[in-house]
């Protein structure tokens, strides 16, 4: 069994190789004939930029009233 071991390793190591390679390569091929996939992407990201810039808004104005009650407070 111990002998088997390496063996088990070099073999593995290009097979792993391949089917990464393969997947890569469909990926690719997905990525290159759907192109409303990526404007669907491109899309999808400036959705998610408004709103990352709303929650930043939003956080900031959380937290200029906190600080605001806070030194009513004191």
């Amino acid at each position: 069994m111990e002998a088997m071991f390496p063996l088990m390793v070099i073999f593995s190591i290009p097979i792993v190789a391949m089917v990464l390679a393969h997947k890569r390569r469909m990926a690719e091929i997905l990525h290159l004939s759907d192109p409303k996939g990526s404007s669907q992407v491109t899309e999808q990201l400036r959705q998610m930029s408004a709103q990352i810039a709303e929650l930043r808004d939003t956080t900031t104005r959380y937290d200029m009233s906190f600080d605001t009650a806070l030194q009513r407070l004191e």
